[in-house]
Order: C-alpha cells, then structure tokens, then sequence
C-alpha cells in the first residue's frame, strides 16, 4: 500500500511538472520566498489565521516550484518570457540595443561583417578568426571568466540583416542578429538582438541572469562605440577601413 501511494504522489508529481509554465523566473523566486515566509508564520500561530497562512504558503510554493499558476491560466496570462529555461538561470540571456550611425547602410554593414575587426570596438571581445562563414570567438566576461566558441553565420542579406550561432559543442551557446534600416536623418539604424548561455552550471547562469541589465549597458556602449569608429573614419577620409 505504501509503495502504491507512493507511485501515484509521484505520478501526480509528474503531472504537475509538465504543466504549462505560465510564471516568469523572477515572480517563481518571490513565490518561493513568499511561501517560505507563509508557512513559517503559520507554524507560529494556533488559529484559522494560521492556517489561510498555511494555504497560502502552499499555494505559492507550488507555483514558485512549478512555474505554473491556476490563477493566470484561468486569466489567459502569461509572464514568462518565450527564453526562460528554469529557476536556476537556465535561460539564455537577451540583450537588445540600437543605434543611429551617420553612414549610409552599405558603409555600416560592410564594416560588421568585416567582424575579424569588431575586437576593436567591443571591449568584451578579444579576437575573432574568420574562416568564410565560419569564426572563432574569444572574449572574456566582466568577472574575468575566459570564454571560447564556434559561430557560424546562418543568414547574411547584404546591407539590411546579418544572422549568426554558435556551432553544436561549443563553450558559450549564442546567437544573434543584426539588422540596417534607413534612418530619416540619412544614416543607418543598427537594431541588434544577442542572445547567449554561459557555461559553469546553475549557479553560473543564475549569476549571468542577475546580470541581464548588466549585459544589455554593455551592449550599449559597445554598439555606441561602433558608431564613433565609423563616423570618425568618414570624417579622416579613411571610410573603407577600421583606424588601426
């Protein structure tokens, strides 16, 4: 009898697992730490209001545990982003940013796709070797973590959308994709979606997760600092190359 209850608690388990997760990763942190709080109150007090405490710990402790919420499923709401993996981190982190450049698009996509160069804007990278469609990547984290991978471009239409990802098997899982639109001032718009995965378990994605914003300000700078590099070689007469 016992070993029967216990195959259909996890049975059932299993059941509530595979549910939809409808609950965005940082709400499941503060369910987590809401039902905590919940269950320990309702352990001190002796009364009714001890017990809706108990409830409700419960409640949110399965939501933080399960990603999904009975409430937002009967409001068809959803807050979890289409990149979220688990609790740990587990998601590939997004970072998006855009910027104006006072070229016109064939002058801007051709210095990015001259990406053995870009080393010498984005301060993260340290180099990349281009084989055709093919590159090595080596960059280094803001905490000093070395970073290595294979990418391989997966769409390329000259002046207008540059795509890439990285190769099965590599250290860092990423992708990523570029985009050149005409700007009304008579330059190009650069709009540019990373997405990456880093290596060293849950507690290293949860560390890269807590640092998203982070990510993002970086990708800023180094999209602003691509823009300075353009136009400053417009401006000397040197537009075809990077200033070495």
């Amino acid at each position: 009898m016992p070993s029967s209850l216990m195959s259909r608690a996890s049975q059932s388990m299993r059941q509530v697992l595979q549910k939809q997760r409808n609950v965005g990763t940082r709400e499941r942190w503060l369910s987590l730490l809401g039902g905590s709080l919940s269950l320990a109150e309702s352990v001190r007090r002796h009364d009714a209001l001890g017990v809706l405490f108990a409830l409700l710990g419960g409640f949110l402790l399965f939501r933080g545990l399960s990603g999904h919420c009975p409430v937002f499923q009967q409001m068809h709401r959803n807050t979890r982003r289409p990149d979220e993996g688990g609790l740990l981190g587990e998601r590939l982190i997004h970072a998006r940013s855009r910027s104006i450049v006072q070229q016109p698009r064939d002058v801007v996509y051709r210095h990015w796709r001259d990406m053995d160069q870009l080393p010498q804007v984005m301060r993260h990278i340290r180099s990349i070797e281009v084989d055709g469609n093919r590159s090595r990547w080596t960059a280094y984290t803001e905490l000093g973590q070395r970073l290595q991978w294979d990418a391989q471009i997966t769409h390329d239409t000259p002046n207008e959308r540059l795509a890439w990802r990285s190769v099965p098997g590599s250290q860092v899982e990423t992708k990523g994709e570029i985009r050149f639109r005409p700007h009304v001032s008579g330059g190009t718009e650069i709009d540019i979606d990373l997405y990456y995965r880093l290596p060293g378990g849950p507690i290293a994605r949860l560390l890269a997760t807590l640092l998203d914003g982070l990510s993002e300000r970086l990708l800023y700078h180094d999209l602003e600092q691509f823009k300075v590099y353009i136009e400053s070689s417009a401006s000397s007469g040197q537009i075809g190359a990077y200033p070495h």
